[in-house]
């Protein structure tokens, strides 16, 4: 990915060869990578002992990446951290992470409350789009209104744009013309 002035390595395993994804990170001259904390399950509870691990975890990410002027994200990614109580919970646990803002990736009941109490914590946001209409409308996420929190609350990082195309929507083209 690249976008604004950062290029991000994304990793989808928390549990393995993570210095490895950081040392070639770096040999890419990317600026940070992102870890996830979590399965997408919602049974995963972020209680005190996973709190502690996670922080343990993290941190030692962090102190490893240090060294190579590599940041270290952490994005809500369903499962413990798709509840914004457990977000802000992990962020004020490891004050030296980055934040990636997922406008989707949340327990669906908490999306409206999850943007409101996430997005002031963000570094850097993923747009999600499924469905663009012809105005440039997405039918499952308003996406006029996610700026507008954004912007209202002075957001200055990367802003990212993630499509998961659905159905038909595979096939049809980017670009008409």
């Amino acid at each position: 990915l690249v976008q604004h002035h950062h290029f991000w390595l994304q990793m989808f395993c928390f549990q393995t060869g993570f210095k490895k994804w950081i040392m070639i990170a770096h040999k890419l001259g990317a600026t940070g990578v992102r870890f996830d904390v979590s399965k997408t399950t919602e049974e995963d509870i972020l209680d005190e002992n996973n709190l502690n691990i996670i922080s343990d975890k993290y941190g030692k990410l962090i102190d490893f990446s240090d060294e190579l002027n590599i940041e270290i994200y952490f994005e809500n990614h369903y499962g413990m951290t798709g509840d914004p109580d457990n977000v802000i919970k992990i962020l004020k646990r490891i004050p030296r992470i980055k934040y990636l803002f997922d406008s989707w990736n949340w327990n669906h009941k908490q999306v409206s409350q999850a943007w409101i109490q996430c997005i002031p914590y963000a570094d850097a946001v993923h747009i999600k789009t499924f469905y663009l209409n012809d105005k440039g409308e997405d039918a499952l996420i308003n996406v006029k209104s996610l700026c507008e929190i954004l912007l209202s609350g002075g957001f200055q990082g990367c802003w990212t744009i993630e499509t998961m195309p659905l159905g038909d929507d595979l096939e049809r083209p980017l670009i008409k013309g």
